[in-house]
Parts: C-alpha cells; structure tokens; sequence
C-alpha cells in the first residue's frame, strides 16, 4: 500500500523591467531548497513505515515553458504516455553503502506542474515548487536508509537535471528474510 500526496506552491518571478534579462538555458534547472522528512512505524499497519516528507526546490527555465494545462491529454501528454506527467520523483536505497535506484515502484511518484506562462519581454521564468509527500513504504526492504531523485520535463521535452534529497533513515526498518 503506497498513498501520496501533491501540493504545489509555486511562485513565479517574470522579470519584464527596462534591464537587460539574464540568459538562462532552455533546460529546467532544479536548485535545493529545502528537506523536512520523517518514517514513522505504523501500529495498524505493522508492515509499513509511513513517510512524511516535503521538499521545496527552485527551477529556472530559460523559455519559460513550464507546466501542463488540464486538457493536456492527447498526443505526447496522453495520459498512458510517459509525459503525461512533467514531474517525476525516483526513490532510492541504500545498499552495501551505494543507493541504488529502486526500479519497481507499486505507485510511481509522478506529478502534472499547473501551466504557467511568463508575460513580458523576458521569458525567463523562476519558481519554487513544493511537494508534500505521505507515502506508506513497506518494512521488509533491502535498506536502513532511502532518498528520493527529482526531475521534470518542460513543454519542449527538456529535460531538468536531477536533485537529490538528504538520505533519510528509516525507523522501524526490518532486513528482507533470507531465503
């Protein structure tokens, strides 16, 4: 059982003055801003730990052309199309000391960015985005300790560079029965 959660605040800073604008690339770039995470072990559901998280991060995108409208639905945005969503969220663990990526997620952590447009001359457009996530994770893993990647797309299929969250340990935490 795997339940999450998506709320964005987003603001938007468009530059339109009598300045010259800065140049930014037309890849979204993510910068950190901030981490607040908790596992708690769940007393009616034993089996599963329960994650509280919110990560908060800036993306700078030089042609402004973040988001996706509701009724972006048909061609690339169909919703059984892998850009049906623009933010994606990876969970990885910690194994033998590396994270590895977990490849099978049972609900992947993938979200819709409300459309925006920049108005003005300059069509740079800087945002902080904010994710809260309640994610139920089971106990019987291969790790004591996870963190979560995250990218997205702009409208042009430009891909962000990844950010990784701070490693969290997970409380509660039971190895995977040897076989």
């Amino acid at each position: 059982m795997i339940r999450k959660i998506l709320y964005f605040t987003v603001a938007v800073y468009m530059f339109s003055s009598c300045e010259n604008p800065e140049e930014w690339p037309a890849e979204p770039e993510l910068s950190f801003v901030s981490w607040v995470s908790e596992s708690v072990p769940q007393q009616s559901t034993p089996e599963y730990l329960k994650i509280d998280a919110t990560i908060s991060f800036g993306v700078i995108d030089g042609d402004g052309d973040i988001g996706l409208n509701q009724a972006d639905t048909l061609g690339i945005h169909d919703p059984d199309s892998l850009h049906y969503h623009d933010l994606f969220m990876v969970l990885y663990e910690k194994i033998e000391g590396e994270f590895v990526l977990k490849k099978e997620l049972e609900i992947p952590l993938n979200y819709r960015i409300p459309y925006w447009e920049p108005t003005g001359f300059n069509r740079t457009l800087k945002a902080n985005i904010e994710i809260d996530i309640d994610y139920f994770y089971t106990k019987f893993f291969n790790s004591d300790t996870i963190k979560f990647g995250v990218h997205i797309y702009d409208r042009s299929l430009n891909k962000s560079n990844e950010l990784l969250t701070p490693e969290l340990p997970l409380i509660g935490y039971l190895p995977l029965p040897e076989e």
